[in-house]
């Protein structure tokens, strides 16, 4: 039909060659327009990859291992299972026909050994996979090893984040005709111990000292990393026992195993210090040993030692609260901007409490009730608690945090605060935090009050 009509044939494709927005050189012809093609593909694919990470692999978010101390196994196996499942939905993508993780990858793979570090005792297996489209341009035997090393790759980056578990490696080459691709399957199993979690480890990795050398390598400071972890659920002493027969070497690289421990301890954060003692042992074993000591009649939770300083997070929070209270705009869930080191503070204190759960609790006062009525005004203390909540999450408060708003005035120690709008930030042990589930009304206050004092809590305004 176009042949029959020259006219018509040149004016489409006139119409169809005439870019209308492309650019085009002055020199070259098309060259401008393919430079202009080639920005944009980057940058839909730039684009693409951020949407992607943030909305098919959102990062996985759990409770340490050490702040489950405490709570019922129960709890804690819930925990290990949400992982386990939240782990099976991730998936690491890889360039075309290559063993090369595309930046997104890289970030969850990070995501994942942050996750398993805690939870050495699990199976772990990477599957490697290759796409039907790869696998067409390849042969059978370039197939299998192309997912064998996708795979390899994956495990690296695992133990380069952390993990120090078993892993078993998988080339599912293009079997499951799903996209090319690496997979992580976590196997459950029973939960250890901290004195047999160090067992484990210890059995399975090695401090990797060079010949003649007492320096800890970088594989040795991941181990040590791994200890710290561990040592964090308790507040005894670990002792490192060396054989009576052991040279002047092995003693010292005992001792920098200790202060490796303890440099990993510091860093992870924390309000008590890892106290290890290395000692020779009297016995036959041939074998370094690592302990966990037996409290010695003083409950784990109050067992103090002389050269370690009291630390209170309460009374540091109260300080910090009492200079600078915590405002927001009126009849508005909005921190001031003024404040915001104020809260910054406040999680510079709270990432180094273990083991508690904080409370934010906002309180109304009296709020402009002439302008809104009640509903809305729960909703902005609410709000408000939320807030808070989240700003400490952003600031890095890893313990769980609980918001809840009540339509009152906070009427008891209140200082600042009496009478007004005010935060409530309290620390509770894992378990009390059940006092966060409770509803105040207007006259409920005084009871609030009474309910955290008889829980030993300290309330900071």
């Amino acid at each position: 039909w176009l042949k029959r009509v020259p006219p018509l044939r040149g004016r489409l494709f006139a119409l169809a060659r005439t870019p209308s927005t492309r650019p085009r050189s002055r020199v070259g012809g098309r060259k401008g327009a393919s430079r202009w093609a080639r920005a944009q593909r980057s940058a839909m694919t730039a684009q693409a990859d951020t949407q992607y990470n943030a909305d098919m692999n959102p990062k996985i978010q759990i409770r340490p291992r050490h702040i489950l101390k405490g709570m019922p196994e129960s709890e804690k196996i819930a925990e290990r299972d949400k992982i386990i499942s939240r782990v099976a939905t991730k998936r690491v993508d890889f360039v075309e026909c290559k063993a090369e993780v595309v930046p997104p990858g890289l970030d969850v793979l990070k995501n994942i050994a942050d996750v398993l570090q805690d939870y050495p005792e699990l199976l772990v297996t990477v599957e490697g996979h290759v796409s039907k489209p790869e696998s067409w341009k390849m042969k059978p035997e370039d197939i299998d090893r192309l997912s064998m090393a996708r795979a390899a790759i994956c495990i690296k980056r695992l133990v380069e984040g952390g993990f120090l578990g078993e892993i078993a490696i998988s080339s599912r080459g293009a079997e499951d005709g799903i996209l090319g691709c690496a997979r992580i399957k976590v196997s459950p199993s029973n939960l250890l111990e901290p004195q047999q979690r160090l067992d484990f480890i210890i059995s399975r990795q090695s401090f990797g000292f060079e010949p003649s050398a007492a320096e800890v390598s970088s594989k040795g400071r991941r181990v040590a990393a791994a200890l710290a972890r561990v040592l964090r659920e308790v507040h005894h002493p670990m002792t490192i026992s060396v054989p009576r027969t052991s040279s002047q070497l092995a003693v010292k690289r005992a001792d920098n195993i200790a202060d490796a421990i303890k440099e990993a301890g510091a860093k992870a954060g924390g309000n008590h210090r890892i106290h290890i003692n290395v000692t020779v042992s009297g016995s036959n074993n041939p074998t370094a040993m690592v302990l966990i000591e037996e409290p010695t009649g003083a409950d784990e939770q109050t067992q103090d030692y002389d050269d370690e300083e009291v630390w209170d997070p309460q009374m540091q929070l109260m300080e910090i609260l009492r200079e600078t209270p915590l405002a927001f705009r009126p009849n508005a869930p909005d921190l001031v901007a003024d404040v915001l080191p104020v809260v910054r503070r406040c999680a510079e204190v709270l990432k180094k409490v273990d083991s508690m759960v904080c409370l934010v609790e906002a309180f109304s006062g009296q709020m402009h009730r002439s302008e809104i009525n009640d509903k809305r005004v729960r909703n902005i203390v609410l709000e408000r608690a939320h807030r808070i909540v989240d700003h400490l999450q952003a600031e890095g408060v890893r313990i769980p945090c609980y918001a809840k708003g009540y339509t009152g005035a906070y009427g008891h120690n209140a200082g600042n605060c009496r009478g007004g709008p005010c935060i409530v930030l309290t620390l509770v042990r894992p378990g009390e935090e059940g006092l966060a589930d409770q509803e105040y009304d207007h006259d409920g206050v005084d009871g609030c009050v009474r309910e955290a004092q008889r829980m030993g809590c300290v309330w900071v305004s």
